[in-house]
């Protein structure tokens, strides 16, 4: 091994170049690119998916605030973040399949074939990383190697976070307000008896 060369002799600086020639000469730079993208925008995808699912499981368990003492106070957060800690390890373990079957009766009352598209965008997704099919790919009827088809698929893709980031910041909007009502409930509880 020289200075130049990496511990398994490829050249240093030009690893993944080097090995995408290896794996598949037929790849121009720009297919590596548009793969990256898509990955990315999926993963994007995903991450949006995990945090609804996370805040639809995770709003009605035992609140700790204001009014408690502070042994009880302590247990219950120790406890809630034990919770939660399970709970992001067990949506991250499910496949995307899974995650989106969770959610999918919330999207199709709240946002009316948005299951559709987030369908769609797996399908490219799963398309491109099991190389199934690769060069009549399409997105919404555009050949996702085009500039047209790549766009269109970011700005769904970018579209369908932001809708479901929206969606997150009602649910955690209500979440708070249900805390609110519990922590009074309790009190209330509390000073009656």
């Amino acid at each position: 091994m020289n200075s130049k060369e990496t511990k398994w002799g490829f050249p240093k600086g030009r690893v993944a170049s080097t090995l995408k020639y290896i794996l598949s000469r037929e790849f121009t730079n720009e297919d590596i690119n548009t793969i990256a993208v898509v990955l990315m925008l999926h993963s994007m995808v995903e991450v949006s998916i995990e945090k609804l699912l996370f805040l639809m499981l995770n709003y009605e368990y035992p609140h700790y605030g204001k009014g408690m003492n502070p042994k009880e106070t302590q247990k219950y957060k120790i406890l809630n973040e034990k919770m939660e800690d399970e709970l992001w390890k067990a949506i991250v373990g499910m496949n995307f399949h899974v995650k989106l079957s969770l959610i999918e009766p919330c999207l199709k009352v709240w946002y009316p074939g948005f299951e559709k598209t987030i369908k769609e965008i797996n399908r490219v997704r799963n398309k491109i990383a099991h190389l199934n099919k690769l060069k009549s790919l399409k997105f919404k009827n555009k050949l996702i190697w085009s500039e047209e088809g790549i766009e269109e698929f970011f700005v769904t893709a970018q579209i369908t976070t932001k809708e479901i980031n929206k969606f997150c910041e009602r649910i955690e909007e209500r979440n708070e307000a249900i805390k609110d009502t519990l922590r009074e409930m309790h009190l209330r509880r509390q000073t009656s008896s």
